[in-house]
């Protein structure tokens, strides 16, 4: 065993957290290079299948749109870069809700992947802030985590938002996201915002939040926004 991975044990990141196995990916990523193989055929863009040209959610119908998104304003642009369901979904539990925060680097990386495809270089990434006392309940928020290895990998990051809400998206149920959040989110004081912005969060639901957060970007003056989220629900 290399040194570098003897460190990489020594501070606790080890084996894929789907199979076990040790490897260098493993150990900077939290999923071994088997894992991430098996993952690229999960990807929104390569399932042989049609797909929503909003979120990526296959479609059952010959529409152009999924039901959900036929529900979303027009405003919304969003891009998903799976399907949450399986191991994608098993991954995101881990990473929310067991605090593995390793897995922060991995979908990093994956957006950075999507973002490069895309040829997005020139936008700039706003995360969608966690409910007021998140930080202090928890001690970390899952995008911030994500966007600081996007920094690193050389995106240009702006935290543009406020999120007022006092309760997390994921204690409401579908009739309460959709009614509280256009009054959850604001644009902070005295920003000039950027011209082209990309919202990035973890999983499209019922598209409420970025559509909350698209429409206060718009009216604050933004040219162009899109978003892109790791998974759709």
């Amino acid at each position: 065993m290399k040194g570098i991975q003897i460190l990489h044990i020594l501070a606790g990141r080890t084996a894929c957290l789907l199979c076990g196995t040790i490897d260098s990916s493993s150990l900077v990523l939290g999923i071994c290079a088997r894992c991430r193989r098996d993952l690229r055929r999960e990807e929104t863009g390569v399932r042989q299948h049609r797909q929503c040209r909003r979120c990526g959610m296959d479609l059952l119908s010959e529409k152009e749109l999924c039901t959900e998104c036929r529900r979303v304003n027009d405003k919304v642009r969003n891009t998903s870069l799976y399907v949450y369901r399986g191991t994608v979904k098993d991954l995101i539990r881990f990473y929310k809700f067991q605090d593995q925060k390793k897995l922060a680097c991995f979908f990093a990386h994956q957006i950075h992947r999507s973002l490069v495809r895309q040829g997005l270089e020139a936008w700039v990434l706003v995360p969608v802030p966690p409910a007021k006392g998140k930080i202090f309940r928890k001690g970390w928020d899952q995008i911030d985590l994500i966007l600081a290895v996007l920094e690193r990998k050389g995106w240009q990051r702006a935290d543009l938002l406020l999120n007022r809400g006092r309760r997390s998206q994921k204690s409401l149920d579908r009739t309460d996201r959709i009614s509280q959040s256009p009054e959850r989110y604001h644009l902070r004081k005295s920003i000039i915002l950027p011209r082209k912005i990309l919202i990035i969060d973890d999983v499209f639901t019922t598209g409420a939040t970025i559509k909350a957060c698209t429409e206060v970007l718009l009216e604050g003056g933004a040219e162009q926004v899109r978003s892109l989220t790791i998974a759709r629900d």
